[in-house]
């Protein structure tokens, strides 16, 4: 009797040292996963680039802030805290100046493309209106940028900086580095 106690004590001990190292085992061979390290498949990357900007199929995003050569720019009561793009899984865009309208010419531009750069880390717009003397269509260039480097990307929050158009000044088209942050609607 006392050798089939020591027997069941052992073989009890024993099993609950293999159960450990084996569950030891499987949580230490799963690599943690890091920022440096996360190599996603370049097809899947796109994927969930698009999915975030477009919702699957149109997304809206409102202009939430701005920050002009590092400096932050207050938005609120502007001509531009109701401005919208707009992004379609099928690469169209549009952008809207909403409500309160900042450049009469631009306020609704819907012929626009867009695209991922080959890196995903840009997003290119294509079909934006050329800045004139009059600065009828500066205030478009100044909002969105044709290749802009993607800052943040997530479901609610897209954050662009580009080198935009401030306008013409004595005749002399001056250009500033914005940041534009977009928040999903």
């Amino acid at each position: 009797m006392l050798i089939r106690s020591i027997f069941t004590v052992c073989l009890l001990g024993l099993f609950s040292y293999v159960t450990q190292a084996q569950v030891s085992k499987q949580v230490s061979a799963q690599p943690k996963v890091t920022n440096s390290n996360l190599k996603l498949d370049p097809k899947l990357h796109i994927s969930i680039a698009v999915q975030s900007l477009t919702g699957g199929s149109r997304k809206s995003w409102k202009v939430t802030g701005l920050n002009t050569n590092g400096y932050k720019r207050g938005i609120d009561g502007l001509c531009m805290d109701d401005n919208i793009l707009i992004l379609s899984s099928d690469q169209n865009a549009n952008y809207s100046e909403g409500a309160k309208v900042c450049t009469k010419s631009v306020s609704q531009v819907n012929n626009l493309k867009w695209e991922l750069s080959h890196d995903n880390k840009k997003l290119l717009l294509s079909g934006l209106p050329v800045p004139t003397t009059d600065n009828k269509n500066a205030m478009l260039g100044f909002l969105l940028g044709s290749e802009a480097e993607i800052v943040e990307l997530n479901d609610t929050t897209l954050r662009l900086k580009f080198k935009a158009t401030d306008g013409y000044v004595n005749g002399k088209l001056t250009y500033v580095t914005n940041e534009v942050t977009y928040t999903a609607q």
